[in-house]
């Protein structure tokens, strides 16, 4: 719906999105644009339709990078020139859209799977499914985030 929507109310969804990421811990203004938005929006559409059809997930790419936003992307470690076509990458996108609690829900929920897989895996490593999809080695190692 927002995709065929017009410019000018993708802009003023834009303009709203802008509000709710700063709403969520975030102190500078976020100047997000349409086109940053919907390639956001897209790539989370292609990820869901995979999970929610039974597809493999494991070395799934979306079929296009999502735009860079330095400050979710900075934060993730996605840096301008890297590929951002990964489950890691729309996950990290998914800041954006979620609230604080949320995401920090989603955040802990997907460190402990991880971490399950990690003790319970024999011939092949956490890390390697976590990098077929796109995640930094032993991200999951990170301290959970404290949900409030």
């Amino acid at each position: 719906m927002i995709k065929d929507s017009t410019d000018k109310v993708r802009l003023n969804i834009a303009h709203d999105l802008k509000y709710f990421i700063k709403a969520n811990n975030y102190a500078t203004s976020a100047n997000i644009n349409p086109k940053i938005m919907d390639s956001f929006i897209k790539n989370i559409h292609e990820t869901r339709n995979i999970c929610a059809h039974n597809n493999r997930l494991i070395a799934f790419k979306c079929h296009s990078s999502s735009k860079y936003f330095s400050l979710i992307h900075d934060k993730y470690d996605l840096i301008d020139r890297d590929s951002r076509k990964s489950v890691y990458s729309t996950f990290a996108s998914l800041e954006c859209f979620l609230s604080e609690t949320e995401f920090k829900m989603l955040n802990n929920t997907f460190r402990k799977r991880f971490r399950w897989l990690d003790r319970h895996l024999v011939m092949i490593d956490a890390n390697q499914i976590g990098g077929l999809i796109g995640f930094p080695i032993d991200w999951f190692k990170k301290p959970k985030l404290v949900q409030g």
